[in-house]
């Protein structure tokens, strides 16, 4: 049963200095009976009005928490992972602005004026928790016909980023086309994420596609 009553502690006299007395023999058996100690960095909390518990030391570093019991526990932790909470306390420990990245030189060649799935641009990625995810790129492309307009964006798991990169071009014109997108409260799980073409007027050819992807938890 958790925790445990205070002993009678032994009274001093007024005045009365306990050094290597007794008394403090006394004392230290007192706070011994409390809660066995197993190892050096335990810790006594009071659990109830007039009880103490023991909480043994983490294995290995980390944050000392308060749920909403009222009981403290130890969140375990690693190198580069953060704490979150939530309204239920202490979820979890979770990796800080996680990175992944794409790179394609494939290439391919485009004439429709109606959005599609850019071919071999798609990328899984693995979100550990609700996320805001930002993603950076360009693609490498240059004109196959006569003088038109391409368009390019980011879809970030299943929603199309509401940034477009527009852009004209001359026939064998070879540019880079800049891409972004960012969506916030993406859930846990595994999220794909690609770019989207389009092309108003003759076609272009893509020469490779690439971007890296930023995970934040919120």
């Amino acid at each position: 049963m958790p925790g445990s009553s205070f002993p009678p502690i032994v009274d001093f006299a007024f005045g009365e200095k306990p050094l290597g007395s007794t008394k403090m023999n006394v004392i230290h058996r007192a706070l011994d009976a409390l809660k066995t100690w197993t190892s050096a960095g335990d810790i006594l909390y009071g659990h109830d009005a007039d009880q103490l518990e023991r909480i043994a030391k983490p294995a290995s570093s980390g944050l000392f928490t308060m749920g909403n019991s009222g009981v403290p526990a130890w969140l375990l932790g690693a190198a580069g992972k953060v704490p979150r909470w939530n309204s239920s306390g202490v979820l979890a420990a979770y990796p800080w602005l996680s990175f992944d990245e794409h790179y394609d030189a494939t290439g391919h060649t485009y004439s429709s004026a109606s959005w599609r799935n850019m071919p071999n641009s798609d990328k899984t990625i693995t979100v550990n928790a609700t996320s805001t995810i930002i993603v950076l790129g360009a693609v490498i492309n240059y004109g196959t016909g006569t003088y038109g307009q391409r368009e390019m964006r980011v879809q970030i798991d299943g929603t199309d980023d509401a940034f477009i990169s527009k852009e004209y071009y001359q026939i064998s014109e070879i540019l880079t086309t800049f891409v972004a997108g960012m969506k916030t409260g993406v859930p846990a799980g595994s999220k794909t994420i690609r770019l989207r073409e389009y092309v108003n007027a003759s076609s272009y050819t893509v020469r490779s596609n690439w971007y890296v992807v930023l995970i934040v938890p919120e």
